[in-house]
């Protein structure tokens, strides 16, 4: 969504994709009762079509989602599933690796300053 960087919370499809252990897929916000109503549906960016799957560390923590819109009905083919499940699967990698490095590096800090 361009211009956009996050959504408010209590609007947001990913506040429900985050609970799953997998792809929460909406084909039409339009006619999903959890959604029909959502600003993000009836006004800009008109919101139809929403697929998304949590990011998970190793330790199971849910650290957010990726997701995939469209302002057309759509649905999503066993090929685009595996798709979004192993770039959910990257991010979390990327997303462990950058929290193991932030780790060693305030270790490393911290060593330094115990033997200066």
């Amino acid at each position: 969504m361009p211009g956009v960087s996050e959504t408010a919370r209590n609007l947001a499809f990913c506040a429900h994709a985050i609970h799953r252990e997998s792809i929460l897929e909406v084909n039409d916000a339009a006619i999903d009762s959890r959604f029909s109503d959502n600003p993000l549906v009836i006004e800009s960016p008109n919101i139809r079509f929403h697929a998304g799957i949590p990011l998970r560390l190793s330790d199971g923590a849910a650290v957010g989602t990726l997701c995939v819109i469209d302002n057309k009905p759509q649905q999503l083919n066993e090929k685009q599933r595996e798709i979004l499940k192993y770039l959910a699967l990257v991010g979390s990698q990327a997303l462990e690796s950058r929290r193991a490095r932030a780790a060693e590096h305030a270790l490393i800090k911290e060593q330094k300053t115990l033997n200066p």
